[in-house]
């Protein structure tokens, strides 16, 4: 038989009735803490799976739009048509504000608001040291090409395609400089962003100075593995870039990477209106300022009337971006025997 202990006389406590007041001071807070905990559980279970779902999608849309790059990059010969080109990739070049992307993955916590890195410089100059317009050689007047027809298709904010080795590998679009801060490179609204080109670059010649901008997102998406290139062996690894715009073809060879400051006096300034400057002067001073910011060595020549390709993002400090720069590669120079500055 089970062994019940010994009652002793007058040590009963009267059971609690279903009306005891006592009895519902303790279930109410209990009642209340559980619900706010099942709903807090659930708005993460909510946000986890959307957050999730923008992911896949966005993956999703850049294995297609790789695909049909891919595609028509290895269909010969490579063809242009006449369509006109839009006012997005062809707009003149103007003054406006830039929102550089944000560090982290939630659109509250995008950058304030810079000057455009691409505004011209009006400072006075000589004008023997002034550069002129660059028309395309092959492509003038300028035409979009078959290649960036078909991918126009899928978005039409298309303007280029940039490509380092197995690191980057995505349509660069262009737009105003905050739409793409929270859309996919097709609009849709994405956590993820897209990159994408200044808004006050024009395209209509070869520009002296491209900026792509991306958000530095924790999972590794758009330049979120843009820092690995400030490590010897990614560096050197990757000497090249590519970045084709729906004009034209181009290379670029690696000479900085680091972290540039934005607001002079502190570290690493430079000077982003004299990098899109017409005056020699000011453009040289501003890419030995890159090349002082950068963590890794090169010794690659680089000329004021050389074409520049930046790629910027944000980092944990907002006076700070984290930044790669580059150089188009000049007529007849060889990839892989670059001229060696002494």
């Amino acid at each position: 038989m089970p062994y019940y202990p010994e009652k002793k006389p007058g040590n009963e406590l009267p059971p609690l009735s279903e009306d005891s007041p006592r009895r519902g001071r303790k279930s109410r807070p209990y009642r209340l803490v559980m619900l706010l905990s099942l709903a807090a559980m659930l708005y993460g279970a909510v946000r986890l799976g959307i957050y999730g779902f923008q992911m896949f999608s966005q993956r999703h849309l850049e294995a297609e739009l790789r695909e049909v790059n891919r595609a028509e990059t290895e269909a010969a010969p490579e063809t242009v048509s006449a369509e006109p080109p839009s006012a997005e990739s062809a707009s003149l070049p103007r003054s406006g504000k830039t929102s550089l992307p944000a560090e982290e993955e939630s659109a509250s916590s995008a950058a304030s608001p810079e000057p455009s890195a691409a505004k011209v410089t009006d400072r006075p100059a000589a004008a023997d040291t002034r550069l002129s317009a660059v028309p395309y050689p092959e492509n003038n007047p300028p035409i979009i090409r078959e290649r960036f027809i078909r991918l126009r298709k899928k978005s039409e904010y298309i303007a280029g395609w940039l490509q380092a080795g197995d690191i980057i590998d995505q349509a660069v679009v262009q737009k105003d400089n905050s739409y793409f801060l929270n859309r996919d490179a097709t609009g849709k609204k994405n956590p993820n962003g897209a990159l994408f080109l200044d808004e006050s670059i024009s395209l209509r010649t070869r520009p002296y100075t491209l900026v792509i901008y991306g958000h530095n997102m924790k999972s590794g998406e758009m330049f979120g593995r843009l820092r690995k290139f400030q490590e010897s062996p990614v560096f050197y690894g990757h000497r090249i870039l590519t970045f084709d715009t729906i004009y034209e073809d181009g290379k670029y060879a690696l000479f900085a990477a680091g972290e540039l400051g934005l607001i002079p006096g502190v570290g690493n300034y430079v000077d982003f209106s004299a990098l899109f400057s017409v005056d020699t002067g000011l453009r040289r001073q501003a890419i030995r300022q890159l090349e002082q910011a950068s963590v890794c060595g090169s010794a690659i020549d680089v000329k004021p009337e050389d074409q520049l390709l930046l790629l910027l993002t944000c980092t944990s400090d907002d006076d700070h971006r984290t930044f790669l720069a580059a150089r188009r590669l000049r007529e007849g120079e060889d990839e892989n025997a670059i001229e060696i500055r002494p």
